[in-house]
């Protein structure tokens, strides 16, 4: 998901600025327009210090690490966006964007489907997000930045034509 925003944001004129580890490639940005900023979201310095350096008006987090786990064995979610968050505050970010896998709030609240409880890593994964969308929500309440959570669907492979059948739903139930 990060390349097309690259994409969209780049020409639509806006400074965009990718944090990027340095095993990161880049083919899926060529012709954007951007600035790239090392640092690696599991890692609490690097992250302020990469903010700090850049001071975005915006963070968009599209980051994907479905079951990775810090040394502690804490998972990546939470802690990348406690990370975000500490940033944003520090450097006057305005608003959090945050890319979050559907149903990951039920999977505090209800027990995972029949399909799912197979799968510790999927359950690992949407608790992960979940409480990284809770953390996020907590900011937001307390009047600190802006947070937005898009609740991202089963995507078509790509390349994948528009739809034109896309909507913004606060509902979940309304999925489908």
């Amino acid at each position: 998901l990060g390349s097309y925003h690259v994409k969209q944001l780049s020409d639509a004129g806006e400074r965009v600025i990718v944090l990027a580890r340095t095993t990161s490639s880049f083919e899926r940005l060529e012709g954007s327009d951007y600035e790239v900023v090392m640092g690696d979201l599991r890692n609490e310095s690097e992250v302020m210090a990469a903010v700090m350096e850049s001071k975005p008006a915006v963070i968009i987090d599209t980051s994907n690490y479905p079951g990775i786990r810090f040394e502690d064995g804490e998972s990546f979610y939470w802690p990348s966006m406690r990370y975000q968050i500490a940033a944003a505050r520090a450097a006057g970010v305005t608003q959090i964007i945050r890319h979050s896998p559907r149903g990951a709030r039920q999977m505090l609240t209800q027990p995972p489907s029949e399909g799912m409880r197979s799968d510790p890593l999927i359950i690992n994964y949407m608790r992960d997000g979940a409480r990284a969308e809770l953390a996020l929500e907590q900011a937001g309440v307390e009047g600190s930045l802006a947070a937005t959570i898009i609740y991202n669907r089963n995507l078509p492979p790509e390349p994948a034509d528009a739809t034109g059948r896309g909507e913004l739903l606060e509902d979940l139930t309304l999925d489908g």
